[in-house]
C-alpha cells in the first residue's frame, strides 16, 4: 500500500517534476527533520518510501531538465559526475542533522534488553 503511495505521489509530481522536486527538497523534508513533533512520525517504513520518493524525483528532475535542453549536446563523463556530486551535496546537507534526531538501526539492536 506504501508503495502503490509512493507511486501515486511520484506519477503527480511529473505534472511539474521540477518544482515539485524542489518543493520537496527544499520546504517538505526539512520540516520533517527539523520539527521534533513531526520527526516522530517520520519512521519505517515511511522514512524509507519518503527517502525513495526523494531520490525517484531527483532522478527523474534530472534527466527531465537534460532531455529537455534546446540544442542540448551529449554530455560528458565529467558533467555527469559534476551533477551527481551536487545532488549528492543536497542530500549530505538535508540529512546530516537526521542522526541527531533519531538514532540508526545498529544503535537499537546493540541497545540492551531489558
Amino acid at each position: 500500500m506504501l508503495e502503490q503511495a509512493v507511486d501515486l505521489a511520484f506519477g503527480v509530481f511529473h505534472l511539474d517534476i521540477e518544482k515539485c522536486t524542489l518543493a520537496l527538497l527544499l520546504h517538505v523534508l526539512p520540516q520533517y527533520l527539523h520539527n521534533r513533533l513531526q520527526s516522530e512520525e517520520l519512521v519505517e517504513p515511511q522514512a524509507s518510501a519518503l527517502a525513495k520518493l526523494c531520490a525517484y524525483c531527483v532522478f527523474a528532475a534530472l534527466e527531465f531538465q537534460n532531455n529537455s535542453a534546446p540544442g542540448s549536446r551529449k554530455r560528458s563523463r565529467r558533467d555527469k559526475e559534476s551533477e551527481l556530486r551536487s545532488v549528492l551535496s543536497v542530500f549530505t546537507v538535508l540529512f546530516q542533522d537526521l542522526e541527531g534526531l533519531c538514532p540508526t538501526n545498529k544503535l537499537l539492536r546493540t541497545a540492551p534488553e531489558t
